[in-house]
Parts: C-alpha cells; sequence; structure tokens
C-alpha cells in the first residue's frame, strides 16, 4: 500500500513537472518564461497570447541550414484592446550537424541603415547583432503571401486589435555552435504618449536615423529601448548557452524617460 502512494506521487510530480516545462499552445496565454524545446527564454511582465507557431527544418529567414528550430509569435494587448507589444521568438530545438560557419544564411546582421546597431561579441563564424528599427504600416499593409504571416494578419484583424501607426522593433540575433536564438519585438510607442506617424513611408518617418535627432520624444524612447535591450540581451544569450535566461523576467516594456 505504501509503494503504491509512493508510485502515484512520483506520478503525479512527473506530470506537474511536464506540464510546466511543455511548449504552449496556439490560443493559450503564457507568462515569463516562454518554453520552446529544450530552451526557455525570459518574456516582459504581463499576458502573452501565442497567435501562431511554426516547427520547421529550413535554411531561410537567418535560419541555420538543415537545424531543426521552432518559433511563436505572442501578443500582449491592453484592456482597450490595443497592441502593446508583439514578439517573435525563434530558436533551434538541436545543433544542427555542421555547426560551422557554412551553415548560416542570415542576412539580418548585414542592416546598416537601422536606428541603432551593436554586433556586440558577434564574428563572422557566429554571427550576432543587436538592431533597433521601425515598422511603418504594422500589419496594416494588406494580406501577407506566406501563410505564418496570413495566420497572424487574420488574427489582428478578427480580433479587432488597435495598431499603431509605426511599431519600433528591437532584434536579438545570436548564433554559436550550430545553435542559435533570434528575438524580435515590436514596441507601440503611441502607448507612451508618442504621436501617431503621419506618413506611411519608411524612409520619411521621424523614427528614421536620418531624421530622428530633429525630435527629442522620439530621440528619448529609442534610448530607453537600448537601455531596455540590456538585459534583453543577457538574458537570452543565457538561454542559448544554458538553456535557461538569466532572469525569471525581462522588465517592464520601454516608455519615455522624464
Amino acid at each position: 500500500m505504501k509503494l503504491t502512494r509512493k508510485i502515484t506521487f512520483a506520478g503525479l510530480l512527473l506530470a506537474c513537472t511536464l506540464t510546466a516545462f511543455a511548449d504552449a499552445e496556439i490560443g493559450e496565454t503564457v507568462e515569463s518564461p516562454l518554453v520552446l524545446g529544450k530552451r526557455s527564454i525570459a518574456l516582459p511582465p504581463g499576458k502573452w497570447v501565442v497567435v501562431n507557431s511554426t516547427e520547421a527544418r529550413a535554411g531561410r529567414d537567418g535560419i541555420a541550414i538543415g537545424a531543426a528550430n521552432k518559433g511563436q509569435y505572442l501578443v500582449q494587448l491592453d484592456a482597450q484592446n490595443r497592441l502593446v507589444a508583439a514578439a517573435n521568438i525563434r530558436t533551434s530545438l538541436f545543433s544542427s550537424a555542421s555547426g560551422g560557419s557554412g551553415g548560416w544564411n542570415d542576412a539580418t546582421c548585414n542592416r546598416n541603415d537601422t536606428v541603432f546597431k551593436d554586433t556586440l561579441d558577434g564574428n563572422f563564424k557566429y554571427p550576432t547583432c543587436l538592431l533597433v528599427n521601425h515598422s511603418t504600416n504594422f500589419w496594416t499593409g494588406g494580406v501577407p503571401s506566406n501563410e505564418y504571416d496570413k495566420v497572424i494578419w487574420t488574427w489582428y484583424r478578427d480580433k479587432k486589435v488597435v495598431m499603431p501607426k509605426t511599431a519600433i522593433a528591437t532584434v536579438y540575433v545570436k548564433y554559436f555552435s550550430g545553435d542559435y536564438i533570434q528575438v524580435r519585438y515590436w514596441f507601440n510607442p503611441e502607448l507612451a504618449g508618442i504621436a501617431p506617424d503621419t506618413t506611411a513611408e519608411w524612409s520619411k518617418s521621424p523614427w528614421h536615423v536620418d531624421l530622428i535627432k530633429s525630435s527629442p520624444d522620439h530621440s528619448r524612447y529609442i534610448d530607453a529601448v537600448k537601455q531596455w535591450n540590456q538585459t534583453l540581451v543577457s538574458a537570452n544569450r543565457a538561454s542559448l548557452y544554458e538553456g535557461k535566461p538569466s532572469v525569471s523576467s525581462l522588465p517592464a516594456l520601454p516608455t519615455l524617460t522624464k
């Protein structure tokens, strides 16, 4: 009888452990950390809806050729159904067979037209970068051509989410020895009190690197994003190397400094 109780308790403990570390499904609401395969990844505070999920073996969009990977797109809304932030997080499920410099085809770190760029500790063999950019016509430019994005676009439409004219994107990409992590966040600067863009042209937006110095509020918001990114980098670097983040959650989302 005692043995039966012990086995039952052990089974319950195992079930609880598997549940705690299971990957979230589409439609579920998650809080930090997000689990993707063998890694847990810190999220900002609050509840995030898993809008889409993908698992593939591919050689595009910065993915190591032949490496099995998993990605999820998450959204956070406020009480007025406005977009607060979105995230697209992707990581390798196991190391690629090649594990060498020839396996990477990511061009993200080659950009030089963003409002901020830092190559951090990256090199030719294992590229790494942190970018801050702006995205005009955020999910409002028509139905996407690929199926993954079409699901996301449809979700925004069906939920009647109030979208910003322009979103501020921060991107962290890091590869190492056949493994990688890609983390992309999009923030709604209008919730920080910044007026919506009056143009849909990326090069004419006040967020553009050539124009931002003329707007103190825009510049201060980007400074807040760069400050926030310090924890983003350290937390996700730990997730890549150790399988879990260095913090339980990322800081609160960037806002205007006083």
